[in-house]
């Protein structure tokens, strides 16, 4: 679809499957996106099609549901060169806080060094850092970095502060992260903040709303 809401092509054909969070290839050619069926007999995980009408979707990375403990994939972004993708893996147990992870995967599913804890990545324009959402189950998640060339994590807004802050996105420079910032357990409010990539200048620039929740998708240049 066009900016302007003409030139709507359908690429998939899925009633019964929720079909969320794509992410275009840099050279505009795939899409990597969630499936989620709950079936993973029936393609549950990440795919990636081309982005042409009547192409068939790939399942790359595979959701496993087993009796006491299952693994899920989703939200994949992909890196500037095209050659892998960050998703979020969440193990899920009985456990009440069930580990969540970034990995890096390739566009088969081969998963790369360099995972940490965190969830809702996404990769920088230079494709060497990856942000995501600190997951800690005693306390708010905050917005942090990781240097996928070094292994260097840094945190980028202020670890344990409320409210939460989550789903950060990458501007065109790199210098700078937009976030949500929310409180779900008062009055279910959400934000729009940015701060430079440093730590410094942290700004709401979009207030909270009573009953509209704002999230950051995509920055674009312009």
């Amino acid at each position: 679809m066009r900016s302007d809401g003409t030139g709507v092509v359908r690429l998939t054909n899925t009633p019964d499957i929720n079909e969320n969070n794509p992410s275009w290839s840099p050279d505009a050619k795939r899409l990597a996106f969630t499936r989620d069926v709950r079936d993973a007999e029936r393609g549950d995980g990440i795919a990636v099609m081309a982005v042409r009408a009547g192409a068939r979707a790939t399942v790359i990375k595979q959701n496993v549901y087993q009796e006491e403990e299952s693994d899920t994939y989703s939200d994949p972004k992909w890196s500037p060169n095209g050659d892998w993708l960050a998703v979020t893996h969440v193990n899920i147990g009985y456990s009440s806080c069930s580990p969540v992870w970034v990995e890096r995967i390739t566009p088969t599913g081969t998963t790369l060094p360099g995972s940490f804890r965190a969830f809702d990545p996404d990769v920088d324009p230079g494709g060497t850092w990856v942000a995501g959402s600190a997951e800690n189950c005693d306390f708010a998640p905050w917005i942090l970095k990781r240097n996928m060339t070094t292994g260097k994590t840094a945190h980028v807004t202020r670890m344990w502060d409320d409210p939460a802050e989550t789903d950060p996105v990458w501007s065109p420079s790199g210098r700078q992260i937009a976030f949500q910032n929310s409180d779900y357990l008062i009055g279910g409010w959400t934000e729009l903040g940015v701060i430079n990539a440093d730590r410094t200048g942290k700004t709401i620039i979009v207030p909270r709303t009573p009953g509209v929740r704002i999230t950051p998708r995509d920055w674009r240049a312009g």
